[in-house]
């Protein structure tokens, strides 16, 4: 793959210190700041940046939202991922968007919770809780709380400083920088687990190919006629949503639904999942040499193969014997129509079995359709769930669902105060568990001062 990059978009009210934080993080007075004002006219501005460990991050700010602009801002970043994301290359998605909170304002308004949400439906939301310099572990804790509460916890929550500034409790220095910049990883990750099985159902759930209808419509002037209107009406569909929802007319529900049937059976026998999860695995493969340039090691890899298994159920899927059964439907369906054509007088048995025949091939058409939609949606959720665990098991580093009560087991414990724990009784061991060693581990694993001194308690216990 070329051109490996991660694409961050940052939002937040004005004055949250999103222009600011981007200065800390490239460490370059590439954005320009300002205290409450919309610093950032233009809805993106846009700066690419190189690490230490020459990882390329593209940094695109935008304007503050406010209450009145939210909905206008959400569509313009929406507008920006779905245009990003159209694109082949894993690496030009837009991965993560960064939602600047600051600490000082101690609760997220019910607009800005909102906009969130409706972000997580379309990217990986990280949100960053600025200036902490300003609050204490409270405060932090409380707001962690409220994210929890009424955001859930898939979303990541980050406490950065970005400035050196002096307050009444001493000199801040800038700090969270390294958890943001691999936290963007993981955006690129539940990117692929988001979207790579939906390209790979499109394979067959394909989009209609009106054109093709087109070409292949009868010599019927009532028929033409409708076309444009038709199209018009149906053009967004896929293969199996007309096949399950649509019913035009006697006219033209025979020949859309062959039609429909027989793409969708080209589609299947094409198939070759495992030309496919080759390509999976070689994507897997390339990210996982990105994450090992980003952090400087290789992840774990031990996340399961169960969607390779859903796949081959679609491969499989004996769509052949569905379409013979629905063919000799079809066969009935006519010779009902020719008996009720060449009846003069009805005693009602006629019209009565046309109708069930339509009902039946119909039905069986829908019931097909509905079996290939359940196969992939089934292969869709197993390979969701398993990149997701995986990227939450072993890639996510964040500080939502730190401890700040008592601990009673190491399994109370999230991955990186597993890591401190350990490091912990090691150090102990060593009799080199100063303060100040610890407070740096403690920081450069994103966990906080209450966390880890209740960590450090638990540890003493046991030891």
């Amino acid at each position: 793959m070329q051109n490996e990059q991660l694409n961050i978009i940052i939002a937040g009210k004005s004055g949250v210190g999103k222009s600011s934080f981007l200065n800390y993080l490239s460490g370059k007075d590439f954005f320009k700041t300002g205290i409450g004002t919309p610093v950032t006219q233009e809805y993106f501005e846009c700066v690419e940046y190189q690490s230490e460990n020459g990882v390329t991050y593209h940094l695109f700010d935008t304007k503050g939202i406010e209450p009145d602009t939210a909905s206008e801002c959400r569509a313009e970043i929406i507008k920006r991922i779905n245009d990003c994301d159209r694109k082949t290359n894993i690496f030009d998605w837009i991965h993560t968007v960064y939602y600047c909170f600051a600490a000082s304002g101690k609760r997220i308004e019910s607009f800005e919770v909102d906009f969130i949400k409706q972000l997580m439906e379309k990217a990986s939301v990280i949100i960053l809780l600025t200036k902490k310099d300003l609050v204490d572990d409270d405060v932090i804790n409380q707001i962690k709380s409220q994210i929890r509460k009424e955001i859930g916890d898939k979303v990541q929550v980050i406490s950065v400083c970005s400035v050196t500034v002096k307050t009444r409790k001493g000199e801040s220095s800038p700090s969270g920088r390294e958890s943001v910049l691999r936290a963007g990883f993981l955006g690129l990750w539940n990117k692929i687990a988001k979207t790579r099985c939906h390209k790979i159902a499109s394979m067959i759930d394909s989009p209609i190919d009106w054109d093709m209808v087109q070409r292949k419509l009868p010599d019927d002037e009532v028929m033409r006629s409708m076309f444009p209107e038709i199209r018009r009406k149906h053009e967004r569909l896929s293969l199996l949503q007309f096949l399950q929802h649509v019913n035009i007319d006697n006219l033209w529900d025979p020949f859309m639904f062959s039609l429909m049937l027989d793409q969708c059976r080209k589609n299947i026998l094409a198939f070759d999942a495992e030309h496919v999860c080759a390509t999976n695995q070689n994507i897997y493969n390339s990210v996982f040499a990105f994450y090992q340039k980003l952090n400087g090691f290789s992840p774990d890899i031990i996340y399961s193969h169960n969607s390779k298994e859903e796949l081959i159920k679609v491969k499989h899927y004996d769509i052949d014997a569905k379409i013979n059964g629905i063919k000799s439907l079809q066969e009935e369906l006519k010779s009902a129509e020719k008996e009720v054509d060449d009846t003069f007088l009805f005693d009602g048995k006629e019209k009565e079995v046309l109708e069930h025949r339509r009902g039946q091939y119909r039905h069986r058409i829908k019931d097909t359709a509905k079996e290939i939609s359940r196969l992939l949606e089934n292969f869709i959720k197993v390979y969701q769930t398993e990149l997701y665990q995986y990227g939450q098991d072993c890639l996510r580093d964040d500080q939502l669902n730190a401890h700040a009560g008592p601990i009673t087991s190491p399994a109370d414990l999230t991955r990186n105060e597993t890591i401190f724990y350990r490091i912990y009784h090691a150090l102990f061991k060593a009799h080199r568990t100063d303060p100040e060693t610890l407070a740096i581990i403690a920081e450069t694993l994103g966990i906080s001062d209450t966390v880890s001194q209740n960590i450090i308690n638990f540890a003493a216990k046991e030891i």
